[in-house]
C-alpha cells in the first residue's frame, strides 16, 4: 500500500491518505441510477462524493435562500469538483426550485448518460465548461473502444452545459458526448 509518514509525527499523511480516496472515487467508472428527480444514470464515484457533502451544503444553501426573494445559487468547481457540481446543481435546482441555478466549472469529467445529459441541460441551462483541450481530465471517463478491452464500461458518459471553443470563437451547446 501507498503510504507517506509525516517527518515531525511519523504518522501517515491525512493529505495523502485523502489524495488516494479521492483518486478511487475518480476511477469508480460505473453508472448507477441517479438520485430524486431525474432519469439516468450517473458516475458512482461522483454520486458517492456527492452523498459525502449534501446534508451539509443543503443545509446551508437552505438556511441563507429562505432569507430574502429569491436569488440566483451559484455553483462552482474544478476537476472532481466541477464534476460534483453537477449533481450538486440538480439537486439545488428541485431543492430549491424558485431560485436560478447558475453553474460554471473548471476542467470537470463526465458525469453522466445521455438520458441524464438531456434532462440536466433542460432544468440547469446556465452551465458554462471552461476546458483546456489538452487537459486529460475533460476526456474522463474516456470515450474509446480500448476502454471496454479493460473491463470499463464509459462509452456512455457524456458533457453537458455550454463549452467554449477557441477556433470558433463561440460557446457551443454540448448535448452529449463532447
Amino acid at each position: 500500500p501507498l503510504r507517506a509518514l509525516h517527518p515531525a509525527t511519523n504518522k501517515v499523511s491525512a493529505t495523502l491518505e485523502r489524495f488516494v480516496s479521492d483518486w478511487q472515487t475518480d476511477a469508480t467508472t460505473l453508472l448507477v441510477p441517479a438520485p430524486g428527480r431525474f432519469p439516468g444514470k450517473v458516475h458512482s464515484g461522483f454520486l458517492a462524493a456527492f452523498n459525502n457533502v449534501w446534508a451539509a451544503v443543503s443545509t446551508e444553501v437552505n438556511r441563507l435562500a429562505n432569507r430574502d426573494a429569491p436569488q440566483p445559487i451559484y455553483v462552482t468547481g474544478h476537476s472532481k469538483g466541477g464534476a460534483m457540481c453537477v449533481v450538486v446543481a440538480w439537486a439545488l435546482r428541485y431543492s430549491f426550485p424558485r431560485h436560478p441555478i447558475v453553474v460554471r466549472t473548471f476542467a470537470a469529467p463526465r458525469v453522466g448518460d445521455p438520458v441524464f445529459a438531456a434532462a440536466y441541460n433542460q432544468a440547469v441551462p446556465n452551465h458554462f465548461r471552461y476546458e483546456y483541450a489538452e487537459d486529460i481530465v475533460p476526456h474522463l471517463p474516456v470515450r474509446t473502444s480500448s476502454a471496454g478491452s479493460i473491463g470499463l464500461s464509459t462509452a456512455s458518459f457524456w458533457h453537458f452545459g455550454w463549452v467554449w471553443d477557441g477556433d470558433a470563437e463561440r460557446w457551443l451547446r454540448t448535448d452529449g458526448g463532447a
